[in-house]
């Protein structure tokens, strides 16, 4: 049987796009939700988690620690920062993340998709 690579999206229902899990599922990925940074601790740990999607707006001080442990602890779990535009210090910001990609929000969940999906990020995640 296939492994199905799971995504946990950080943060509510209603942050996202409403058609965002849908085509993660599409796509052959497991979307699961989780309240807040520090509920994924645990759970990056395991094998089948693929990505962790976050949206850059809602990152504190202490989120961005706990970001960079989950990144020293499970390296081949990919850390997407979402933010509202791709600007250069946007970018920069989601770099501060130890963040793995940056997506602009209004290029959800295509870009999304094509990064979990290109030949970089397979391999790393095979690792």
């Amino acid at each position: 049987m296939d492994r199905i690579d799971t995504v946990v999206i950080i943060g509510a229902d209603s942050e996202w796009p409403s058609r965002l899990d849908d085509d993660l599922r599409g796509s052959g990925f497991a979307p699961t939700h989780a309240d807040s940074v520090h509920h994924v601790a645990l759970l990056a740990r395991h094998s089948d988690v693929r990505a962790i999607v976050v949206d850059a707006r809602s990152l504190s001080f202490g989120d961005i620690v706990t970001l960079h442990r989950l990144r020293a602890q499970a390296p081949a779990v990919e850390l997407v920062v979402v933010g509202v535009c791709s600007t250069s210090e946007a970018m920069k910001n989601a770099l501060d993340t130890d963040a793995t990609v940056f997506v602009a929000r209004n290029q959800l969940p295509a870009l999304l998709i094509d990064a979990l999906r290109s030949p970089r990020h397979q391999a790393k995640h095979a690792e």
